[in-house]
């Protein structure tokens, strides 16, 4: 029976199975924002509102970064025996922000000041979000055995995925007949729109999901100590050199991708959205496979295989351009979606692994900090790179590529360090994982 299939099946289910599937919701309503808010989308929408490659790329980046503000999650969190009603409160400022994302500066553009109103309202929503992640996924967690979280993770995604794919291609659709048509900001209104519905149904979600008994003594803690005792944990520190390589490899070119297909490809949106859902098709179809693959073997191996792939996926973006992009964009985003189908629920799980399970919003929180730190790093790099090599070629082996192509190349050859890092450095510490 379908995971939607809530009403017929809540009478003969206990709290933490119904809450799971609310979960589910969540997770849907989570994950489409997210896609209707970068890529293409966003990469349009800068655009038209007048920002260069550069502003582009740094503003792709926005939600890694803002993973900062999850180091501040545990003081706000972890002192408080009952955290639904502040959870609440965070996502609901979260939603409206998202919800207002595409309409007030599409109201504004009389004015002229569109483009930071909506820089401003893009970092302060997912500054919202860095705040909420860490005690959702922890809440999350908690009410999920550790028997069941690698199918629970791949057919939340699953789920969440397709309803995604649905979503983005008929809004590409719209965008695109918008664009042909005197007022091309018009199809970003009815985004906007849909985003507003999305809001309503996840703030519905949240609400319905059972407070969680924590079984572990609440205490307050210290920015110090919310710095200190991740960094005290030495299998900690290793997960959070993993994440800061990761970070920096991922966000020198990743943000750039959808760039480079708007401003140099010059793809219209329902082709992209298109690819996207070739993407997405393929990351559905695997991500029971790699959530078998780590509840069979380790996560360690889904993390790294899934992570390996990837940097070939970015290595080969490097070699995209007008007169071969209707080959290899295709093959790309189909070999994308099947390495996220892995990377999306393994780079979750594996923090748990070495995360104490008392205070542990501490640990994640640290760790995405420290992401989002690597990460405006790394989109500085990446501009910094492109802004150097505007209007040159770079030669390497007889080839020729531009300042874009040059970082796909350099983000591919850094997450291969990746699963280099996960085989001596961690995997060697698999004895001492957590096991709640």
């Amino acid at each position: 029976m379908s995971l939607f299939a809530w009403k017929d099946r809540f009478a003969g289910e206990d709290s933490e199975e119904r809450s799971r599937r609310f979960f589910v919701l969540e997770g849907i309503t989570g994950i489409t924002h997210l896609s209707l808010t970068s890529g293409a989308f966003l990469a349009g929408f800068v655009s038209m509102l007048g920002g260069s490659e550069q502003i582009n790329g740094f503003i792709g980046v926005i939600p890694a970064i803002a993973a900062f503000f999850q180091l501040f999650s545990s003081l706000i969190y972890e002192g408080s025996a009952h955290r639904k009603r502040a959870i609440f409160r965070t996502a609901l400022i979260y939603r409206i922000l998202i919800a207002g994302l595409y309409l007030l500066p599409v109201a504004l553009l009389p004015l002229g000041i569109s483009l930071p109103v909506f820089m401003a309202m893009y970092m302060g929503a997912y500054a919202m979000n860095g705040l909420l992640a860490p005690a959702v996924s922890d809440w999350m967690v908690r009410l999920t055995p550790m028997a069941i979280r690698g199918q629970y993770f791949a057919g939340r995604e699953r789920l969440a995925m397709l309803v995604s794919a649905v979503l983005t291609i008929l809004l590409g659709f719209v965008l695109d007949h918008a664009k042909a048509g005197p007022r091309p900001a018009a199809g970003f209104l009815v985004v906007g729109g849909v985003l507003g519905v999305l809001s309503l149904l996840n703030l519905y979600s949240l609400k319905n999901v059972s407070e969680v008994d924590r079984g572990d003594a609440v205490r307050k803690y210290t920015l110090r100590e919310v710095v200190s005792t991740p960094l005290a944990s030495p299998n900690f520190r290793r997960m959070m050199v993993l994440f800061a390589l990761w970070n920096l490899g991922l966000q020198v070119g990743a943000p750039f991708i959808p760039v480079y297909m708007v401003t140099r490809l010059d793809l219209s949106y329902t082709y992209m959205m298109v690819l996207t859902v070739v993407g997405t098709v393929a990351r559905v179809s695997v991500t029971n496979m790699w959530g078998r693959l780590a509840d069979r073997k380790s996560w360690f191996l889904a993390a790294k295989l899934s992570m390996g792939l990837l940097a070939l996926v970015h290595f080969g973006w490097g070699f995209v351009n007008p007169g071969n992009q209707a080959v290899l964009a295709p093959l790309l985003f189909t070999a994308n979606g099947f390495v996220w189908g892995g990377i999306g629920i393994s780079i979750f799980n594996l923090q748990f692994l070495f995360a104490k399970s008392q205070g542990r919003i501490l640990y994640l929180g640290t760790n995405a900090a420290v992401g989002g730190l690597f990460s405006l790093l790394s989109v500085q790099a990446g501009a910094w790179i492109t802004k150097l090599l505007e209007g040159r070629e770079v030669a390497l082996l007889g080839l020729r590529f531009n300042n874009l192509q040059a970082v796909f190349l350099l983000s591919g050859l850094l997450l291969a360090l990746c699963p280099l890092f996960i085989t001596f450095f961690l995997e060697t510490k698999a004895g001492e994982v957590e096991r709640d």
